[in-house]
Order: structure tokens, then C-alpha cells, then sequence
């Protein structure tokens, strides 16, 4: 990573978006540069690669060495993607919207045309994250402190008006949670936000040994169900092999805990621009 000094602060308020493709020849420009770079997969030749290269270079981002520009676009980028490629964990978080029609989200979140989806993912590394949203074709990527983490995720899925839920918990089979019940989103509270949350370690964290990285906590996978009228937790089985999950009520910062807890680990070490 760059050791460019650059006010956090002002790190934080810039986000880029880029085209898979973009992204795939930026990452692989970043990997040539520290020595890490695999042979270039067969997919990424021809005409997208090109064009990728060409509007990456007419935007100053890359240079005509094929490097990123020492410039702050080239430098905040640097940083970026060298955060994205070190994580040693990433919060998923998949989260569908009620539209306008309707208290809630409605029986069939899939069909619903009046529902927004959407997908987050923040790469956790020392001092530092990767915060990216899926966008049509590519994604936005911004930068954020480790103190930014549990906003970052909150600020996508945790309705203002959320309260905290009331009642037993109640049991329901993994099979009808992707598309819900009336009944299902009735004993929710008809939430306005439906949110799935998992934590899981990269394939190159997972393998790394020794070092000062920090202690990784297991993967997790919960469903999150958020609204004015409660909100419920579940316990996710990552192999989808469990007959029932329990939902429990919750309190709106249920999620800021769950984010908390994960992001500790990589608190305090180091610093963006380090």
C-alpha cells in the first residue's frame, strides 16, 4: 500500500466506480507491482480488456507503463485495492427494501417490483476497509476507517423508525426464508427491511500463517428482519442443512453489535495511508 500521506478524512469522502473488467486489470496492474501476479486468465483478453485499459489510461488512472499514476486518484486507488486484496474478512451484507406500496415487505420479495435489492461488501484488513456496492455491470468503491465500519453497514440496513421486537421466539423451515410467507411476514411485523448478513474469511487469509494478523472470527450467517413494528434475528446454517431456524426478538442495534464484534479484530492496526 501507498505511503502517501493523505488526510483520512478526505480519503473517506471519494468513491470510484469502476466496470468488473476495470477492476480485474487494476487489481492485476497492483499484484505486477508487488510481485504477486498469476499468469492473465483467458477471459480477460480481447475487446473488453482493451477497452478497459484504454478508458482506465484516458482517465489518467493508469499510466502508459500499465501502473497506477502517482496522482491522488492513482494514490487513493493504490490504497483502495491493496485494502480490497489484503482483507482478512468481508461482511456480506444482501438486504431487499420495501417500496412505496404497502406498510412492509410484501409475500414474495422476488416478484415484488415495488421491493429494492441490494448488496454491500466491506473488505476488513489492518487499519483500514474496502467498502463496495454492487452496481449494474460493476461496483462503487470507497475507502473507510475502521471506525466508519459499523456505519457503513448500518447506514444500508437498519430502517430509522426500527424498533426493538416483542414476543416469543418462533421457528421456521431455511426453505421459505428467500421468499416469505404472508404468515412468515406477518409474525415479523411485516418488516421494511429484510437483511442477510455472513462474515466469511478469504481463501488467502484463510491459508496465511503466522504474521501479526489479527485473530479471525468463524464464519457467520444470520437473517436480520428490521421495522417499525420489531425486529428478528436468525441463525443462518451455512450448509442449509438444518430443519428449522429460530427467529428472536431483537433491538434495532442488533446489527451494530454484529458488525462490532467482527470488525474488532482489525481496529487500531495501522492506518490508511500506512
Amino acid at each position: 500500500m501507498s505511503s502517501t500521506t493523505v488526510d483520512p478524512a478526505h480519503w473517506s469522502a471519494l468513491s470510484v466506480v469502476l466496470t468488473d473488467t476495470e477492476l480485474d486489470v487494476l487489481e492485476r496492474a497492483i499484484e505486477r507491482e508487488e510481485g504477486t501476479a498469476a499468469e492473465d486468465p483467458d477471459e480477460l483478453d480481447g475487446p473488453a480488456l482493451e477497452e478497459a485499459v484504454r478508458s482506465l489510461t484516458l482517465r489518467g488512472v493508469l499510466g502508459p507503463d500499465g501502473c497506477l499514476g502517482d496522482d491522488l486518484l492513482g494514490v487513493w486507488l493504490d490504497a483502495v485495492l491493496s485494502t480490497r486484496l489484503a482483507a482478512g474478512l468481508v461482511l456480506r451484507v444482501h438486504r431487499t427494501v420495501a417500496g412505496p406500496v404497502g406498510d412492509g415487505l410484501g409475500a414474495d420479495l422476488t416478484d415484488d417490483p415495488h421491493a429494492r435489492h441490494g448488496e454491500r461488501l466491506v473488505h476488513l484488513a489492518a487499519g483500514a476497509a474496502c467498502v463496495e456496492d454492487a452496481m449494474p455491470g460493476g461496483v462503487q468503491l470507497a475507502l473507510a476507517e475502521p471506525d466508519q465500519v459499523v456505519s457503513a453497514v448500518v447506514a444500508v440496513c437498519v430502517p430509522e423508525n426500527a424498533a426493538a421486537g416483542t414476543g416469543p421466539s418462533f421457528t421456521h423451515a431455511p426453505a421459505g426464508l428467500t421468499r416469505p410467507t404472508v404468515d412468515l411476514a406477518d409474525a415479523l411485523g411485516r418488516p421494511t427491511s429484510l437483511v442477510r448478513l455472513e462474515a466469511g474469511v478469504p481463501e488467502h487469509a484463510a491459508a496465511a500463517t503466522g504474521g501479526d494478523r489479527p485473530p479471525l472470527p468463524p464464519p457467520s450467517c444470520h437473517l436480520v428482519a428490521l421495522g417499525p413494528r420489531g425486529c428478528w434475528a436468525a441463525d443462518l446454517p451455512p450448509d442449509g442443512t438444518r430443519a428449522e431456524v429460530e427467529f428472536r426478538p431483537v433491538g434495532p442495534g442488533w446489527v451494530e453489535d454484529w458488525v462490532r464484534a467482527r470488525a474488532a479484530p482489525f481496529a487500531g492496526q495501522g492506518t490508511m495511508a500506512g
